[in-house]
């Protein structure tokens, strides 16, 4: 609902489908309201702000780490104010497109806790068939994978929140939400080894007790000791989600994925071993990718579902989301 009081309409955009819906809800908001700023913000205007502001109805967007960013612009805007020289956003003004100055990336721990308020949380539960709380406990990856966009908006730079902080929100989360299940959606949550020890320890101190999901890589998991696999146990960990990509090693290397098959296999076994699940991801239909390739990929699927009734595998095709340069070599090649 936007009043006479509303400053501005801020969208989040992802490559894909959610164009389509964020272009209905600006379009509509602009032919409503013709003088309230439309915002856009997300992956896609961070990729591509020229191209969104190529649309009418979208006045501004923010580029990259958003908050301190659209906070400003929110207040330039309700003041009547310009949006000239708003590190880290673009704007329009007449038919001229402004790409302001990059704004450096703030400590995600100066940062305040997100206002889960603002949201309909158990509306989520309800389209998740569960009550499964999604939480993000660092920004960025140090990695380079050629099929994805993170590198270009978060240059491979990578940060995490305070172990005390988590335990913190998301104690007052539970007691709020009455959530069963805790899904950590950070990029690389096994970044740094120190730290998940620090969370394990805060999580079990702060008598958590629920179960959680977290993101790691192959080679995080060769390095992982069983010490601190048993502790994060003990804290609640349950499941690992991997991103194994592909059964071929030349595959793996045109991805620039910086693991080998090994590295996948010791630390699927390390997981078997201690009791835990795991969600081991794949694509397939990589440009070019040959019928021997996907085989390979197939055969490692099989051999890593064996290892333990608690290991699943997801197949997914090879999207070419922009701002990666797969993505940018089939432009080259005028698709």
């Amino acid at each position: 609902h936007a009043d006479e009081a509303t400053v501005c309409l801020g969208v989040t955009v992802l490559t894909g489908a959610p164009i389509r819906d964020a272009l209905h809800v600006s379009r509509a908001i602009k032919q409503a309201r013709p003088t309230l700023s439309i915002v856009w913000g997300g992956w896609h205007p961070s990729l591509f702000p020229d191209q969104c502001l190529g649309e009418v109805s979208v006045d501004a967007v923010v580029i990259g780490q958003g908050e301190e960013t659209f906070a400003e612009m929110v207040e330039r805007l309700a003041q009547g104010e310009s949006l000239d020289g708003v590190n880290g956003a673009a704007h329009r003004s007449g038919a001229a497109v402004h790409v302001e100055m990059p704004r450096l990336f703030r400590d995600v721990n100066d940062l305040p806790p997100h206002d889960y308020a603002l949201i309909d949380v158990p509306r989520y539960f309800a389209a998740k068939g569960k009550r499964q709380f999604d939480y993000v406990s660092s920004q960025g990856c140090r990695f380079r994978c050629t099929f994805c966009a993170d590198p270009t908006v978060f240059k491979r730079g990578w940060q995490g929140l305070a172990p005390e902080r988590m335990a913190r929100e998301l104690s007052a989360h539970r007691q709020a939400y009455s959530f069963d299940e805790i899904a950590l959606q950070d990029e690389t949550f096994f970044t740094s080894r120190s730290r998940v020890d620090a969370i394990a320890e805060a999580f079990i101190a702060a008598k958590l007790d629920v179960p959680w999901t977290a993101t790691m890589r192959a080679d995080q998991g060769e390095r992982l000791d069983d010490a601190l696999l048993i502790k994060c146990k003990r804290a609640g960990l349950k499941r690992v989600m991997i991103g194994v990509e592909s059964g071929s090693p030349e595959m793996l290397a045109r991805l620039r994925k910086d693991i080998t098959l090994e590295q996948v296999f010791v630390s699927a076994e390390k997981i078997a071993r201690h009791g835990l699940g795991a969600i081991l991801n794949f694509i397939v239909g990589f440009p070019g990718e040959s019928d021997d390739s996907v085989r390979a990929t197939l055969d490692v699927v099989t051999q890593l579902r064996a290892m333990s009734p608690n290991f699943d595998a997801a197949i997914f095709f090879f999207k070419p989301y922009p701002g990666n340069p797969i993505a940018d070599e089939l432009l080259q090649q005028g698709y």
